[in-house]
């Protein structure tokens, strides 16, 4: 799947790059580029520069697993 419309109209694409943005600053503002999508669309698979991995849901564009949301990427 290289592209994934959500329920509220937003389009992702793979190589398209957001903001990660945390509650607690630590590593806010971090560039973060999509790479997939899980067949369903549910998460989209995301990476930084130092190859670290992220998954984010598409409908609210929170970090899975995070609590709360404390953890959200930004477009």
């Amino acid at each position: 799947m290289q592209e994934y419309t959500n329920r509220y109209g937003m389009t992702f694409k793979v190589g398209q790059v957001g903001t990660l943005t945390r509650r607690f600053k630590m590593h806010d503002g971090e560039k973060l580029t999509i790479t997939g999508f899980t067949p369903t669309g549910r998460f989209m698979h995301t990476e930084n520069e130092r190859g670290t991995r992220y998954s984010f849901t598409t409908e609210s564009q929170i970090l899975r697993g995070s609590h709360m949301g404390n953890s959200k990427i930004t477009f």
